[in-house]
């Protein structure tokens, strides 16, 4: 009899087989209860019915979007890690968009402990828009870090969450050593879920990938990821869309990675972050305010920060307008300062700066805009102003 790849009949009659499957995948909205006890037995019971159950072996399991509640997410993570002293090869869990899986907190959260302190290996966590909400996802928050060491991506987007449940999750994650992307987007968070995160931002963690679009967090919550970011050098994607940020909150984030306030702190911005927003939250963005002009300088300078990592890989993919810097012979801090040089050029600018930053700075803009340029540059300068600024600096 042949059955129809990927169904819940398919994946059992494997599991009996010398050779039971190492990954199960379906997406079915049709599987219940009753589909996901049957694959529960299968798992637990071994190939033609020996000792060893396949669930040790097991590397991926997604049942996503399917109608299982509690009860049969209960019965998988019992045939898994139930057992004493229970290892699974796990690697990959995805139960997405399986609205009822949470209705039973105590259940869920025993479950969720039991798979993940027996999938010792498991790296990538995916409980989108499992209706999660604020009660169980405090357990959760305490859950996931049973497994922190090797997790690396853990998306809970969509489950109402709210501050409380952000909080417990940011006072976990220090204890994630390989954690690369957090998926938070559309969970209600606000200030104080914000203010968690961001501090934990400021640890610089090995975070890459920190996902926060459609949530509340505003100026406030802004200014608190700003702030952090001075004192990260790893984090590449913040994705910050409908938030209800103003101006007031861009104009902060764009001080965070372009601080012009003293050529020093322009060394000192944040210079690895590349992703901020998505194209399609600009037109929010300007609804609530925001000038066009520092949207187009926050993409040049994100641009800039990525060319930085591209440079590593090949230089074909660099931005255009980028094309005839000299890369090779400039940081990525010399190149922010000759670009805001070049912009507003002055020399009240050098007085608190690095000295050693100056010959550097100068031979690029004369090697690539001729000496004519920084003859009429420095013929702007007001000498005697200088001479007065360089005392007082002094």
């Amino acid at each position: 009899m042949t059955m129809e790849w990927g169904t819940v009949d398919y994946y059992i009659d494997r599991l009996s087989s010398p050779t039971p499957p190492l990954h199960i995948d379906i997406c079915d909205s049709n599987l219940t209860d009753y589909d996901a006890l049957r694959l529960a037995d299968a798992l637990a019971s071994g190939p033609n019915g020996g000792e060893e159950c396949s669930g040790t072996t097991l590397k991926k399991l997604r049942l996503r979007g399917s109608q299982m509640t509690t009860w049969g997410f209960l019965a998988l993570a019992e045939a898994i890690g139930g057992g004493a002293g229970a290892t699974s090869a796990l690697e990959e869990l995805d139960f997405g968009y399986t609205f009822d899986i949470a209705k039973d907190v105590d259940d869920f959260a025993f479950g969720l402990h039991l798979l993940l302190s027996a999938a010792t290996n498991l790296k990538h966590l995916d409980l989108e828009g499992c209706s999660i909400a604020r009660k169980a996802g405090i357990a959760v928050g305490d859950i996931v870090s049973v497994n922190g060491v090797v997790l690396e991506t853990l998306n809970l987007r969509n489950n109402a969450l709210e501050d409380d449940s952000t909080i417990r999750l940011a006072s976990k994650l220090e204890g994630y050593k390989s954690l690369k992307r957090i998926d938070l987007g559309f969970n209600f968070v606000g200030l104080r879920g914000a203010i968690a995160l961001a501090e934990f931002v400021a640890t610089n963690p090995p975070l890459l990938h920190l996902i926060l679009i459609g949530n509340s967090i505003g100026d406030s919550g802004a200014m608190q990821f700003a702030k952090a970011l001075k004192s990260n050098t790893t984090m590449v994607e913040l994705n910050l869309g409908y938030n209800h940020i103003s101006s007031v909150g861009l104009e902060t984030l764009f001080y965070a990675i372009f601080d012009t306030s003293s050529l020093n702190a322009l060394a000192d911005s944040n210079h690895t972050l590349c992703y901020l927003f998505q194209q399609q939250c600009v037109e929010e963005l300007l609804r609530r305010g925001c000038d066009v002009h520092t949207l187009f300088d926050i993409g040049n300078i994100l641009q800039l920060n990525e060319m930085n990592s591209l440079l590593k890989t090949s230089s074909h993919h660099l931005p255009d307008w980028t094309r005839e810097l000299p890369l090779s012979s400039l940081s990525i801090e010399h190149l922010k300062i000759v670009i805001y040089l070049s912009k507003c050029f002055d020399m009240k600018h050098f007085i608190s700066m690095d000295r050693t930053m100056i010959p550097q700075v100068l031979e690029f803009i004369a090697s690539n805009m001729g000496h004519e340029k920084v003859f009429q540059l420095v013929g702007r300068w007001n000498m005697p102003q200088l001479f007065t600024q360089t005392l007082q600096a002094c």
